[in-house]
């Protein structure tokens, strides 16, 4: 099997083809280009970056809770003179919490990433098919309208969207004998779903313990 470097236009109106009726943006293309060409191939694992990187995450994760909790507070409604005009104020910072939250999504994605790729290492499975459902994933998630992580069912088999662009794209680079089951989509769906909600719990409590909370 002859593989490209880049997605062809042929490829590319079947991944948005088979991913209808999401739309990618103006990134996805190059985006995932990038993940199947140039990521995929040469990926290896590295404990001690993985570590690295999930403890760096770990703690941006921190930093940015800690910073949306001061930053709103400082536009909460009082009776301070000097904030009449708190309701504009809080009016006027949606679209900077709007950016904090892309942040957080993305380094959510970093914790998920070493996750995924520490259980499949300790499984003895393949990181490198893992590293491509996660970036597949992040992908669909960051650049095809926010679309969630779903799937239905067709004739008692695994289908909608998001499993018919997994199999689009991996068609790009892989023989039609190597590529993976519906099945086997759909249940690195799950897995990749119970991850996020996993990191948004562990989240949720390093803050409550920082602030003294219950948990």
């Amino acid at each position: 099997m002859i593989v490209a470097d880049k997605l062809s236009d042929q490829a590319w109106a079947d991944i948005c083809a088979a991913a209808k009726p999401h739309r990618p943006d103006a990134e996805a293309r190059v985006v995932l280009s990038t993940v199947l060409f140039e990521e995929y191939p040469v990926f290896a694992y590295d404990r001690e970056r993985v570590a690295m990187r999930k403890k760096r995450a770990k703690r941006m994760l921190e930093t940015l809770e800690a910073f949306t909790a001061d930053y709103c507070t400082e536009f909460e409604l009082t009776d301070d003179a000097t904030r009449v005009d708190a309701v504009t104020n809080t009016a006027r910072i949606k679209p900077d919490l709007w950016c904090v939250e892309k942040l957080r999504q993305r380094v959510e994605a970093v914790l998920v990433y070493a996750e995924v790729i520490r259980r499949a290492n300790a499984r003895r499975q393949s990181n490198q098919l893992a590293m491509l459902y996660h970036r597949l994933f992040t992908v669909w998630f960051d650049h095809f309208g926010r679309a969630k992580l779903t799937y239905s069912y067709i004739a008692k088999k695994p289908a909608g969207p998001l499993v018919d662009f997994i199999l689009t794209a991996m068609r790009q680079i892989m023989p039609k004998d190597a590529l993976p089951s519906r099945e086997a989509i759909r249940d690195n769906i799950d897995s990749q779903r119970d991850d996020y909600a996993e990191i948004k719990r562990q989240v949720t409590t390093w803050w409550r313990k920082r602030r003294g909370v219950g948990v």
